[in-house]
């Protein structure tokens, strides 16, 4: 009786641990894919950020050059 009473712990203590390493196999490939999407929204948002600056960018040229064409018109023919 001794014997099967050991067994049983040993199955028990086996069981616990699995259960353990189980849930941290889960949890490191939960965190694991939390960091991939925040890196896909950190580039992203770069992207979207070097977007809007670009955008910036030519809109100020346009401004700047239909500024310059209204103060310097072309030569009338």
């Amino acid at each position: 009786m001794s014997t099967l009473v050991v067994l049983a712990l040993i199955a028990a203590v086996m069981l616990v641990l699995y259960w353990a390493w189980w849930r941290w196999r889960i949890a490191r490939y939960e965190a694991e894919r939390r960091a991939e999407i925040a890196q896909a929204a950190r580039a992203r948002r770069l992207a979207e950020l070097r977007i809007n600056h670009l955008a910036q960018s030519a809109l100020e040229q346009m401004i700047e050059a239909a500024q310059c064409d209204r103060f310097n018109p072309p030569p009338s023919r």
